[in-house]
């Protein structure tokens, strides 16, 4: 989770899970913050607002059971008295965004108080290497936690004719969202199975919007990083055949 000192007012919703990365390959989870004090006086609201994801990843799902866990606003019952056991004074949010990319840069930025990220990701935006050199060093950043593996996931419908990664030359292939963790880890595994720009089809798609092309057939596949269940592709599995992992 990732966090400034800025007050700011709430947007947004829940939070969700990372996830394991492809083929088992498991990397740490880590929550991410730049270091500020978030303690109010019970009489003094704050607001502080956590980073996660589309509503159809897991991410976003995690934020609201964490906001809500820290979350005591001005007025409610004490702790044991049927109220919040949250930090006094404060009302923290769940805000929707693109992901950890994004994440990563609203809280350098001071933009957002805290927020989700891939723990790869992470270690690079700190240190300005491999995705970030462009952007410099974000030495703003400070791990508050390590939270839970997650996949990389390749999602396919039953009957597609692709069985490996290998498979997707010549496909239209949804990579993530623009911002997200799940595209700055598509894009690492395609540069080390060499496909070039021209190898396939490239689109650029949220969760939900992934699902969708998939069951109408814009897409031949697409790509998801999250902890099981995805929400967007359980949702998928309950009402069409898919494929997913190899």
């Amino acid at each position: 989770m990732l966090s400034s000192p800025m007050a700011v007012s709430p947007r947004g919703t829940k939070i969700t899970f990372l996830a394991r990365f492809w083929r088992g390959l498991v990397c740490a989870s880590l929550l991410f913050a730049v270091l500020c004090s978030v303690t109010a006086a019970a009489e003094d609201a704050r607001f502080f607002r956590i980073g996660t994801a589309a509503t159809a990843g897991s991410f976003f799902e995690i934020g609201g059971i964490i906001a809500s866990a820290i979350s005591s606003p001005p007025g409610t019952p004490p702790c044991g008295h049927g109220g919040s056991c949250g930090v006094p004074g404060l009302l923290a949010v769940a805000q929707t965004t693109q992901g950890s990319l994004e994440n990563l840069r609203l809280i350098n930025n001071g933009q957002i108080d805290s927020g989700f990220a891939q723990a790869d990701l992470a270690g690079w935006a700190y240190a300005g290497s491999n995705i970030f050199p462009d952007a410099g060093p974000m030495l703003k950043l400070r791990a508050i936690a390590s939270l839970f593996p997650e996949s990389l996931h390749l999602v396919v419908l039953a009957d597609s004719p692709i069985h490996s990664v290998a498979d997707l030359a010549g496909k239209k292939v949804a990579l993530g969202e623009p911002g997200s963790g799940t595209i700055a880890n598509t894009r690492v595994l395609l540069a080390g199975m060499n496909f070039g720009d021209s190898d396939l089809v490239r689109a650029y798609l949220p969760p939900a919007e992934a699902v969708e092309a998939l069951k109408t057939g814009k897409i031949d596949a697409f790509f998801q990083v999250g902890v099981v269940p995805i929400p967007a592709i359980s949702e998928l599995a309950m009402t069409t055949p898919i494929r997913r992992g190899f």
